[in-house]
């Protein structure tokens, strides 16, 4: 009899350990996951798009050093400034602004000062268009970007900073096979400092 009772007594102690056990350990992970939610944050308030690296294997999506040669070449008085047609979209995630809007932004933090992007969309500013188009000659939309410097301006339509597949698809689209964004917007600065334009 006496043994019934120390196994039961047993068992039972046996049951509140595995209890416990099995809650610390639920909570040991609820306050690891926690942890490590905390100091991610930190880090991104902190230290944000220091942290964000390119290991595309051209460095396709970030300035190149030749660009922040070019740029440091500038005199410090130059005002290049860059002018997306739209709003500063919120979700860039599987967009072709994907690759553009966080190369802009290095762009002005690399420029030191000499580079401003804007977004500005026309529908809410309709003056934006003769504001950079006093002439009326370049047929400026939304969706576009305009590059400006010193009343001369280049316009970069995000379509023609991808290179495409020849083939057209069956879905009616052609399918991008390479990112030529960096070459296109420091082409379009190159040309507006040297003195060139884009259209004759």
């Amino acid at each position: 009899m006496s043994d019934k009772k120390d196994k039961s007594n047993k068992n039972v102690v046996s049951d509140k350990r595995n209890t416990s056990l099995k809650w610390y350990s639920i909570g040991s992970v609820l306050l690891l996951i926690a942890i490590v939610l905390v100091v991610n944050i930190l880090f991104d308030s902190i230290l944000g798009k220091k942290l964000s690296f390119d290991f595309s294997a051209t460095g396709q999506n970030s300035v190149s050093d030749i660009t922040e040669s070019y740029l440091a070449s500038l005199p410090s008085d130059t005002n290049v400034r860059i002018v997306g047609l739209f709003d500063r979209p919120s979700n860039i995630k599987d967009t072709p602004l994907e690759y553009i809007v966080p190369l802009l932004d290095s762009y002005e933090a690399k420029s030191g000062g000499k580079i401003t992007v804007q977004y500005i969309n026309p529908k809410t500013y309709p003056t934006i268009i003769s504001e950079l188009d006093t002439m009326g000659v370049y047929d400026l939309a939304e969706d576009m970007y305009v590059v400006e410097c010193g009343g001369k301006i280049i316009t970069v339509d995000p379509y023609n900073c991808f290179t495409y597949d020849q083939e057209y698809m069956q879905y009616g689209y052609y399918i991008p096979t390479g990112n030529i964004a960096e070459s296109t917007f420091t082409n379009a600065i190159v040309n507006l400092t040297r003195g060139y334009t884009s259209k004759a």
